[in-house]
């Protein structure tokens, strides 16, 4: 039989097909196939020859067009799904990757807002604390103005009392140089207890020193005040009372260095009187 020009001549398909584990040891076990082999599959126009018809995918051409088709399916392409799935992917990470773009400019900017604001808030506290230290710098000034003020009026109250005690005494105070223009009366209220010291002509003082007024009795000095002339030269100082039965009494009028502490007299004698002998 010619079989290249028999009608019925052979169309030889090679299909590879791999075989699932199970149906790969059933195989094996019959000896028909080995596993991993292509199987050879003779088909005639008219239909399958053998054992083929025992095949999946019918007989005849519609088992050349069906086995095919499973095998297209059964290659590995990527599917339709799978591909979708994929896009999906890409997707959720570019939404993922542009959120945390924004909230790391936004993070940016609420910091440096923030870094802003504290800035402002320490200055204007630093200011804040500056005008609270000058207030306080004012206020103890306007303390201690407050306290000379209080103290001068309680000196003019006891100024006052002494000059117009019915047992007023004044006394002359003597210059103790020709030198000397100062010139002094010493008022004594023994009824008051304390005396009033009218001096005029001082000069004014350099910085450091004042005019001290000082009883001297036999024994004993005790420096009474401390003062500045006016502008003019003139002061009117108030003197506590001198020790009771102090001998050989006087008031001295001296120059000296400023809150000097000293149990006699320093510095130039300007102006003295005497009150007992």
């Amino acid at each position: 039989m010619d079989v290249l020009n028999s009608p019925h001549r052979l169309r030889v398909y090679f299909v590879s097909q791999r075989l699932p584990r199970s149906n790969t040891r059933r195989w094996r076990a019959s000896g028909n196939l080995r596993p991993g082999f292509a199987r050879l599959r003779l088909l005639t126009r008219q239909g399958r020859i053998g054992s083929g018809k025992n095949m999946k995918g019918g007989s005849g051409l519609a088992g050349m067009a069906a086995e095919p088709e499973r095998v297209a399916h059964g290659s590995g392409a990527p599917s339709a799904g799978g591909r979708g799935s994929a896009r999906l992917w890409k997707a959720i990470a570019g939404m993922a990757a542009a959120l945390a773009l924004a909230s790391a400019i936004v993070s940016f900017d609420v910091s440096r807002q923030l870094i802003q604001r504290a800035h402002a808030t320490s200055r204007r506290i630093a200011a804040l604390r500056k005008e609270l230290a000058r207030r306080e710098h004012e206020a103890e000034s306007a303390r201690a103005r407050l306290a000379e003020v209080r103290k001068k009026l309680s000196e003019r109250g006891l100024i006052l009392r002494v000059l117009v005690a019915p047992d007023l005494v004044s006394l002359k105070m003597v210059p103790s140089t020709r030198a000397t223009k100062a010139a002094a009366t010493l008022s004594i209220s023994r009824q008051m207890a304390g005396a009033v010291l009218n001096a005029t002509g001082l000069e004014k003082l350099p910085a450091g020193q004042a005019y001290q007024a000082w009883w001297v009795s036999k024994g004993a000095s005790t420096k009474v005040a401390e003062f500045h002339p006016q502008a003019d030269g003139s002061a009117t100082v108030y003197l506590e009372p001198p020790p009771q039965k102090a001998q050989d009494l006087q008031c001295f009028v001296a120059r000296g260095r400023l809150g000097q502490d000293s149990s006699r007299v320093t510095g130039q004698v300007l102006l003295q009187v005497r009150l007992s002998k």
